[in-house]
């Protein structure tokens, strides 16, 4: 039925709805780039680990998986660019666990090196097969979200799971000041 509307309409009307159409994709996409680039509240003490307790804590409140946070070696001051990137790569390790694993537990594991900080979020749900997420062309933008912020801190991400075994989500990022800081535009 939409088609044959759209037919009838003039060739001023159709140019009109495909520019209004564009118009709305560029702006959901400058919508998803500013809410990429917010910092949160919870890193305006500049406590990495307390953050992250307070977002599983919220994440997983009325949720029958339990989310567990262990903050291991000395803590210190990451770059603020780090500490958002790897907030907000925890958050969407989190929320895939929660939505598609099936878990019963997910734990959160902070640890800090001499030259690394690294992240590991691990659930013990259903998992799946990496070569198919990882490579696929589908809906999996959390995971692409997270391999860009990993990119953007110069770190590595390894993603492992198989099927009925859980996933596990590893951040390594060097602390070696290459992380790539948003653009003047971009902030």
């Amino acid at each position: 039925a939409q088609v044959r509307v759209l037919d009838n309409l003039s060739t001023g009307a159709r140019e009109n709805l495909e520019m209004a159409r564009r118009m709305v994709q560029f702006s959901r996409a400058e919508v998803r780039q500013s809410l990429w680039n917010l910092e949160s509240q919870l890193l305006k003490n500049g406590d990495l680990g307390a953050a992250i307790k307070e977002i599983a804590q919220q994440m997983s409140a009325g949720s029958s998986t339990a989310v567990s946070v262990e903050v291991s070696n000395t803590r210190f001051a990451l770059p603020a660019a780090v500490e958002h990137h790897l907030l907000r790569c925890t958050q969407e390790a989190i929320s895939n666990a929660l939505k598609h694993s099936g878990a019963r537990h997910v734990r959160v594991k902070l640890g800090y090196g001499a030259d690394t900080v690294e992240l590991e979020i691990a659930d013990d749900g259903n998992g799946f097969d990496p070569g198919q997420v990882l490579t696929g062309q589908g809906t999996h933008l959390g995971l692409r979200n997270l391999r860009s912020r990993t990119r953007k801190m110069k770190g590595q991400l390894d993603i492992t799971s198989k099927p009925h075994e859980g996933a596990t989500v590893r951040l390594t990022v060097p602390l070696n000041g290459g992380i790539e800081r948003p653009s003047a535009s971009a902030q």
